[in-house]
């Protein structure tokens, strides 16, 4: 048996508002486009689409109409839980709420890649100890006595040796 489930996630800055997130899942049976707005200030979804492209039952596609139970949920603790609340159900889908999270994560990721210049550095650092708490304690670095002090290293010495072994 053979099984591939492709998935496409891609983060933009909204200049001095937020993040916008947009996700695609393709399988043999599925096919899904969401994106998502996320304001940097608050942590909230403020807007949230998504499309179907392909389901394996016709009825499938009234299941996106849910998307929009997303709006005003603020990411942090329970996040998941929360989205398959709002997601998950008769008239919900599994599989897009997989997708919506996985988009959350890969936008955390990307929020701790670069501090957008229309971000106080002090209103980054801020912000980023709140998003940390979401890890600790959860992988084995972030485990650590000294995990909280991450974000530094990150910007200090791995993404700018990482820069410079690209070049």
């Amino acid at each position: 048996m053979a099984y591939v489930r492709e998935e496409k996630i891609t983060c933009f800055d909204i200049p001095n508002r937020g993040f916008r997130i947009q996700g695609e899942v393709k399988d043999d049976l599925h096919h899904f486009k969401v994106e998502l707005g996320i304001d940097f200030f608050t942590d909230e979804i403020f807007e949230a689409k998504a499309e179907a492209l392909n389901t394996p039952f016709p009825i499938c596609v009234e299941a996106i109409d849910v998307i929009s139970n997303l709006v005003g949920l603020r990411i942090g603790d329970g996040i998941s839980r929360k989205i398959n609340q709002a997601l998950i159900g008769p008239e919900g889908c599994f599989h897009l709420a997989e997708l919506i999270i996985n988009c959350i994560s890969a936008g955390l990721q990307a929020t701790a890649r670069e501090i957008p210049d229309w971000i106080p550095k002090e209103e980054y650092a801020r912000a980023w100890k709140s998003r940390e708490k979401t890890y600790l304690g959860r992988c084995i670095h972030y485990a650590q006595p000294n995990a909280t002090s991450t974000m530094e290293i990150v910007h200090s010495e791995i993404l700018p040796n990482r820069k410079q072994e690209e070049k």
